[in-house]
């Protein structure tokens, strides 16, 4: 009896959607529709189907761990990042004035991708995703931003 509960209780978590689901979902859905609007909202990039295909269905295969970086407003992208991020908090301090860090992680995905000549070839897609964190107002977090997808 305990012993599957437990398979029970491992199959559960192994099924379980994982917290990047929702918002890789929503990436592929947009760029698959060009919503370039919906996309603005959340993403810095897009997959786009007249050159890189059409992605209907993945799996996430792997997240890496969230890693720190200090925000430098200096560089344009990642300011970018941050007041994307940022932008549904409402009433935010200043980033310049803030300290402010940019959390990276990478999620892998595994998708059969439908090529523009017709093709379906399954490919392995890493998504790099930021999002903003404020020192000085924990409660304060910026919601997650793709700014990057490799092959």
């Amino acid at each position: 009896m305990k012993r599957t509960f437990l398979l029970v209780l491992l199959l559960a978590t192994a099924c379980a959607d994982r917290p990047e689901q929702p918002i890789v979902s929503q990436f592929f859905s947009s760029s698959r529709l060009r919503d370039n609007t919906a996309l603005g909202n959340f993403s810095l990039v897009s997959f786009d189907p007249g050159t890189e295909g059409i992605v209907v269905d993945f799996n996430i295969t792997g997240v890496s761990a969230e890693r720190p970086l200090p925000l430098n407003v200096n560089v344009p992208a990642q300011a970018s990042v941050a007041d994307l991020s940022l932008s549904n908090v409402g009433a935010v301090p200043e980033v310049q004035k803030q300290a402010t860090e940019l959390v990276t992680k990478e999620v892998t995905v595994s998708a059969p991708v439908k090529q523009p000549d017709g093709q379906t070839v399954r490919k392995t897609l890493i998504l790099t995703m930021q999002r903003a964190v404020l020192k000085d107002h924990p409660d304060l977090t910026g919601r997650w931003v793709i700014t990057a997808i490799k092959n």
